[in-house]
Parts: structure tokens; C-alpha cells; sequence
């Protein structure tokens, strides 16, 4: 730390006294904030504290020189303010997205739970020897011989059976599908 004249700790205190409200209200009139003013005044007199050794505190330059400082520290801060809304907006933006995703993904998982239900519910009506006819056909898919032979029934009856299973499940999980449905009726 450098050696400083009595003399200016002296000078110093008197440019506090004399310019610090009048740097303060400059700087609010800059940023438009009395707090932030404040500190941003504190910060040019320390600025000015450590820039300068001797000087005339009823000077002009001095006058001059702190309100340039004032200035520059205004600017510095608005420059950093509008930074940090940017970034802070950005952010925000994503939350914002990032939420609406959450909420379709949720949303979307509902749907196909309750679609899920409704199927389980629907295969459920069945008899268990369609049931089983209907989930060989389809799921394990088995060739309609080797379904015939198994439960030793003819081919128009699997058709059968398949027609009707395959259209009580359309009919129960047309609720979830009325608008693709109703498109396809109106293609027709």
C-alpha cells in the first residue's frame, strides 16, 4: 500500500462530504435505482481514493473527474444489468419449455395409461378361449393352421371371432381416437 499525505485523507474526506449526495442523485438519474445509486456512488469515491494522491478538493478537474468516474460507472453497470436480463430472460425461456414439456409428457402418459385400462378392459370382456384365440393370432403371432389344429376350430370361425374382438376393441378405444376416426370416415 503506498504512502499517502496526511493532508489528502483530509482533502478526500472534504470531496465526500462536499460531492457524495450530488454523485449519488447523478448516478440514480442514470440507473433509475436509490440503492444501487448509493453503491455505485461509494464505489467512484473509492475509485477516485485510489486514483488520485494530491489534489484541490474545490477544484473543478476534481469535480469533473469524479463525475466522469460516476459516469463510467453507470454504464459499466447498465452494460452488466442488460447482460444478466438476457441471460436471465434466456433461462426463463427455457423453464418456460422446459415445463410445457413436462406437463405433455405427463399429460401424454395419462392418455396412454388410460388407453392401456380401457384395452386391458376390453380384452378382459372376452371369453378366455377368444381371449387366447385372439392374442395367439396377434400378439404370438401364430399362423391360423396351427391356431385351427390347436383349439380345433374352423377358419371361418376364427375369422369370426377375430372380426368381432378386433371391432369391440375399436369400439372401446374410439373415445381416445374420434378425431382420426371421423377423419377416415370423411376420406371414405
Amino acid at each position: 500500500m503506498n504512502q499517502r499525505n496526511p493532508e489528502c485523507g483530509n482533502n478526500f474526506t472534504q470531496c465526500y462530504l462536499k460531492y457524495f449526495d450530488c454523485i449519488k442523485i447523478y448516478i440514480n438519474r442514470i440507473i433509475e435505482d436509490i440503492h444501487i445509486s448509493e453503491e455505485l456512488a461509494q464505489d467512484v469515491f473509492l475509485i477516485f481514493f485510489k486514483k488520485t494522491d494530491n489534489f484541490n478538493p474545490s477544484s473543478g478537474r476534481v469535480r469533473n473527474f469524479i463525475y466522469k468516474i460516476a459516469r463510467n460507472r453507470s454504464l459499466d453497470y447498465i452494460k452488466r444489468r442488460k447482460k444478466e436480463n438476457e441471460k436471465y430472460s434466456q433461462i426463463a425461456i427455457e423453464d418456460v419449455i422446459m415445463d410445457r414439456q413436462f406437463y405433455k409428457d405427463i399429460e401424454d402418459t395419462y392418455i396412454e395409461g388410460e388407453i392401456l385400462c380401457t384395452f386391458y378392459d376390453a380384452v378382459n370382456s372376452f371369453p378366455p378361449t377368444k381371449r387366447e384365440i385372439y392374442f395367439d393370432r396377434h400378439y404370438k403371432k401364430k399362423q391360423l393352421v396351427t391356431i385351427m389344429k390347436e383349439y380345433k376350430v374352423s377358419k371361418y370361425l376364427l375369422k369370426k371371432i377375430d372380426h368381432d374382438l378386433s371391432m369391440k376393441i375399436r369400439d372401446s378405444l374410439a373415445q381416445y381416437f374420434a378425431d382420426e376416426c371421423e377423419d377416415e370416415e370423411n376420406q371414405l
